[in-house]
């Protein structure tokens, strides 16, 4: 495998192109188990009929743990409302019309989304003087079953020059409440791209139901509590800020 052509450099993580493979090398604060858990979250939602791309393997090269994966060929939705500003909305509305169709699905396999948050809210030092009523709002989540991306913002969407749309980095996904999942995309969208963006979003995916939307925006700060489990640079001050919204 070659780790000569890199494609994108996040805080935690790089990714490389091999030819026809993704190569996504991770920093030494992942475990095995944290690769081996991601990996499987994209089988699993593979066998739900949602376009992630195919896991080759799970791989050490060096010193360096790297999940090897069916690359795509396109960009992701932030890149092309960069590029290409005046049709925002446009991909806003496909973003969201992908993430309901994520929602419908179903994955016994996942990990309940409750446990998840649990754990992460455990683990987040700067939480401590909150857990007890961030563990409330965890217990006062509906007993859903829908598939939750759990990471779902525009830099994990993919599209091909051919308009299909792939969604990846799963390592967040687990089964539970399809408005939780909406509160992280909408506080990830005010966070990445603006306030207007993340109120259309929010439009989009609740419609004329206000009592949705009511319960998406209740949930921003416990959204931004499980992003504080691994987050970088400043905006951590920006989730601490969230949590008393």
């Amino acid at each position: 495998m070659n780790l000569d052509r890199l494609i994108a450099v996040r805080n935690d993580k790089n990714v490389y192109r091999d030819g026809r493979k993704c190569l996504k090398a991770f920093a030494g604060t992942y475990t095995k188990s944290d690769l081996l858990r991601e990996a499987f979250n994209q089988e699993v939602l593979i066998e739900a009929g949602l376009n992630v791309p195919q896991v080759d393997s799970v791989s050490k090269i060096g010193d360096k743990w790297m999940i090897v994966s069916e690359y795509i060929r396109g960009k992701s939705l932030s890149q092309r409302i960069a590029e290409e500003p005046e049709r925002r909305d446009e991909y806003l509305a496909m973003f969201t019309r992908l993430h309901k169709d994520v929602h419908k699905r179903r994955a016994p396999k996942l990990f309940p989304l409750e446990d998840r948050l649990a754990y992460m809210i455990g683990q987040t030092e700067a939480l401590a003087p909150r857990r007890d009523s961030l563990y409330a709002m965890i217990a006062s989540l509906a007993p859903d079953e829908h598939i939750c991306h759990g990471d779902f913002n525009l830099s994990n969407v993919l599209m091909t020059d051919e308009g299909a749309l792939y969604i990846v980095d799963c390592a967040y996904a687990a089964r539970g409440s399809a408005e939780f999942d909406a509160a992280v995309t909408y506080l990830l969208t005010r966070i990445r791209l603006d306030e207007e963006a993340a109120g259309l979003y929010l439009q989009l995916f609740c419609g004329t139901n206000r009592q949705k939307r009511q319960r998406v925006e209740g949930l921003v700060p416990l959204a931004a509590a499980m992003r504080l489990y691994r987050c970088f640079g400043d905006e951590h001050a920006r989730l601490m800020r969230m949590l008393d919204i």
